[in-house]
């Protein structure tokens, strides 16, 4: 329970659930809450015996990944992967409709105790040609830890939602966090960086490729697709 990432996978979407919360609990107290409790996971009630049994099994075969063959599954690709399973399961036992995951997060959402969740957000002004970049950071308390605002070129908005991500990165590795989730509310652009694929113009490829490259020295990460909603305190 107390696992970073066991958390990070549990607070990844489509789960978005901070394990970190019931950490005042024993495991025994914990594991009789499944039978009483039911957690909505904005795309369907599941009881939580079934999350449990498929994401315990897969985060032990992750962990087995890691230990004997040195692969190491980010922590948004379990998530999926257990949403997946949860599917098939739903679909060969039940034949119940399949789940389905929200497109983004509706509402901003604590991250476990040990991480730093980041909002970033660009506007971009075609006069100039330059872009402002707001990013903010609070922890699992929902407690502020900073706050920064940037003028740079850009050339055009997707530039700027990029370099938004990418001086994101810049300012967690200063503050020297590596438990990290970063939020940010342009889809191709979180697409890109989580599957290293998507329709992003060929001249913010290299930005991206470098977020990436930098994203792999820490610890655990999240890069998150949210509403511009959920992203308003970060913008410019």
């Amino acid at each position: 329970m107390g696992c970073d990432y066991t958390q990070a996978v549990w607070f990844s979407p489509p789960f978005n659930y901070n394990l970190s919360r019931v950490g005042h609990l024993d495991f025994h107290s914990w594991v009789k809450s499944w039978f009483t409790d039911h957690f909505v996971f904005g795309f369907s009630v599941v009881g939580i015996p079934e999350i449990v049994d498929v994401s315990s099994w897969q985060i032990w075969k992750a962990r087995c990944n890691l230990i004997f063959k040195n692969i190491f599954i980010p922590p948004l690709q379990l998530a999926n992967l257990i949403f997946n399973s949860l599917n098939q399961w739903l679909q060969s036992s039940h034949h119940t409709p399949l789940l389905q995951p929200p497109s983004f997060a509706s509402k901003w959402n604590p991250p476990p105790s040990s991480f730093i969740r980041i909002n970033a957000d660009a506007s971009w002004s075609s006069n100039s040609s330059t872009a402002g970049l707001g990013l903010i950071a609070r922890d699992y308390a929902s407690s502020y830890r900073g706050a920064r605002c940037i003028t740079v070129p850009a050339i055009d908005v997707e530039h700027a939602e990029c370099l938004s991500i990418l001086h994101a990165i810049f300012w967690a590795q200063e503050l020297s966090i590596y438990n990290v989730y970063i939020d940010g509310d342009n889809q191709a652009v979180l697409s890109f960086l989580n599957t290293g694929q998507g329709s992003i113009h060929w001249h913010n490829h290299n930005i991206l490729d470098d977020a990436i490259k930098l994203l792999s020295v820490f610890h655990f990460h999240v890069c998150k697709y949210v509403s511009r909603d959920c992203n308003r305190v970060a913008t410019v």
